[in-house]
């Protein structure tokens, strides 16, 4: 059990880190919101894009902080079921 903290701690397991892009579903939301921002963007005069470039920017620092949270928060539900199951009395 050690070795899978200790490999955590030295960030060689990163579970924030997955490989979306092999998954036909999460390709193809991507491509439609790629393409959804180029017909938005065609249109928007040079001010406007970049706000919106800032607008793109400032959610990304925004879901980084959620991100974290809820991945703190999975990790101490986790932690707490697997406290309960070792500690069921009822265990055969």
């Amino acid at each position: 059990m050690q070795k899978y903290l200790e490999e955590f701690y030295y960030g060689n397991i990163s579970p924030g880190e997955r490989a979306f892009p092999r998954d036909p579903t999460y390709k193809q939301k991507g491509v439609k919101s790629l393409q959804l921002e180029e017909l938005l963007l065609a249109d928007l005069p040079e001010e406007k894009k970049e706000i919106y470039e800032k607008f793109q920017f400032a959610c990304i620092d925004r879901d980084v902080v959620e991100y974290a949270q809820t991945f703190v928060d999975a990790f101490k539900l986790g932690a707490r079921m697997m406290l309960e199951i070792m500690l069921e009395d009822d265990v055969p």
